[in-house]
């Protein structure tokens, strides 16, 4: 009998994230709040999916998608809440520098990123 309460297959879920946000013709779409409802309530209860979805790559995917510009009009607040809910769970677990990183970049106003020459002076 299969357990709905544990994310068994992290690529599937990731298809599944990258697949509904490209459909999104509207930031109020139902299907984008149902899958990330769905994701949440799982990774909330459900450290093992936490776990999956940590060493799965999920925070990069949802950072993507929060960064790049999904449809004309911005999302709803409805679905950037879901989606940093979700990350909270998930990187309240783990979460690797990279993902820090592109986390942060999220709230950068000025586009220019320095390049490594000038990181390290």
């Amino acid at each position: 009998q299969a357990d709905f309460s544990v994310i068994e297959n992290i690529e599937l879920l990731k298809i599944l994230l990258k697949w509904c946000f490209s459909l999104a013709k509207d930031p109020n779409d139902e299907l984008l709040l149902y899958v990330l409802e769905t994701v949440h309530n799982i990774v909330a209860v459900n450290t093992l999916s936490v776990m999956r979805c940590c060493s799965g790559g999920i925070i990069t995917v949802l950072t993507n998608v929060l960064s790049a510009p999904v449809c004309s009009e911005p999302l709803s607040p409805t679905l950037v809440e879901q989606i940093m809910s979700i990350l909270e769970q998930i990187g309240g677990y783990s979460i690797s520098a990279i993902e820090v990183r592109q986390f942060i970049l999220l709230f950068q106003v000025d586009t220019k990123i320095p390049n490594f020459t000038d990181r390290r002076l």
